[in-house]
């Protein structure tokens, strides 16, 4: 009767459909299409800073962060969904953050980066994306599990008991500090409101257009972004919201080495990513194959390994997941491994792009 109900699923075999975490490849497909049509990732926002000034991505960024804040906090209050911050190791938070950094300077991408140009043909992130696999499977299961635990569990802060979070170290009401944070991005948002508006301002086309082939809009994908987290939070399959992404890499690595491939919450989160990134770069005319220079391919590979390490060590978190699924939720690990991670990825990214500075692209002295 067992082998009667197999079934082969992305050429494994699946007992049981119910086994396989449908709402993930929704989630991640809907997060491949919103970062492919925005273009967005983290290390774009801060590079795009020191080169030319350009605020698109902080904008968006800043939208995501407020409607994923409110979102969270409401459907805690109401009972649907409980608050799932991280969990602060202070080694991890840091020695982790540091290595995602070096990683992401190194790579030139971060892990929504890298599968949004990887699947849109670039083919050196897809080097990039095994480099993250192999790192994330090292650190979670192979050789480098030792420095993981030495690193995480040993050094675990908590405040009276519970996860670490702003809330608790300032003993009040978590809408407080909503209502506080809120207000400062709103201000903040006034008063970039001015900022590259030259590129904001577009023709005028078909609503088709502007949703399938032009770039989105800071506002547009800030909320797109903010709109996916609070359907992977809500959806109670995964807590925290987005995250898993270097684990589900992680599984499909495990799995060339003759491992199973659960279809658990982070493999079909990412392979939804994988669908909808292509789906959308084709729908807009913009999926190429373009090889990297030969050189550069062991920088993405090991930029990416680095990326995959952090991000495990670091509790699991990228810096997307840190800066917007969980620093919402004021989770003091993630602000902490943010804090590094910008540390680190920006004087490292800058004397990159000042080393290869031309009369024709300037960087921007900071």
């Amino acid at each position: 009767a067992d082998t009667q109900a197999q079934i082969i699923f992305m050429g494994k075999v699946v007992k049981n459909m119910s086994e396989i975490v449908w709402i993930g490849l929704i989630v991640g497909f809907l997060l491949g299409f919103v970062i492919q049509r925005g273009f967005y990732w983290f290390y774009t926002a801060l590079s795009n800073l020191i080169l030319t000034r350009d605020y698109r991505l902080v904008k968006a960024t800043i939208w995501a962060f407020l409607v994923t804040m409110v979102g969270f906090h409401t459907l805690h209050s109401l009972g649907i969904q409980s608050l799932n911050p991280k969990t602060f190791f202070l080694g991890g938070s840091i020695i982790g953050a540091i290595a995602f950094g070096v990683g992401m300077a190194l790579s030139g991408s971060c892990i929504v980066g890298t599968p949004l140009r990887a699947w849109r043909g670039q083919i050196g992130y897809w080097f990039a994306l095994l480099g993250m696999g192999i790192g994330g499977w090292m650190t979670i299961w192979g050789p480098l599990k030792p420095l993981r635990l030495s690193l995480q569990k040993p050094t675990e802060v908590f405040i009276g008991g519970k996860t670490a979070t702003l809330d608790r170290l300032f003993g009040i009401n978590h809408w407080i500090l909503v209502i506080i944070v809120a207000a400062l991005l709103i201000w903040w948002l006034i008063k970039l409101k001015d900022k590259n508006i030259s590129e904001e301002q577009k023709e005028k086309s078909s609503l088709g257009k502007r949703f399938f082939k032009d770039l989105w809009s800071p506002t547009l994908l800030g909320i797109g972004l903010g709109i996916v987290e609070i359907i992977a939070f809500a959806s109670g399959k995964s807590p925290a919201g987005l995250g898993g992404f270097i684990k589900g890499y992680g599984f499909y690595f495990r799995s060339l080495l003759g491992g199973e491939l659960p279809f658990g919450w982070p493999v079909m989160e990412v392979t939804g990513i994988m669908l909808g990134a292509v789906t959308a770069a084709l729908l807009a005319g913009q999926f190429k194959f373009v090889w990297p220079p030969l050189k550069r391919i062991p920088r993405l590979f090991f930029g990416g390994f680095l990326i995959g390490t952090g991000a495990v060590l670091a509790v699991g978190g990228c810096n997307v997941a840190h800066l917007i699924s969980h620093v919402p939720q004021f989770s003091i690990g993630s602000i902490v491994s943010m804090i590094f991670i910008i540390g680190t990825a920006s004087p490292v990214s800058y004397t990159h792009l000042r080393a290869h500075e031309t009369s024709l692209h300037l960087v921007c002295r900071l």
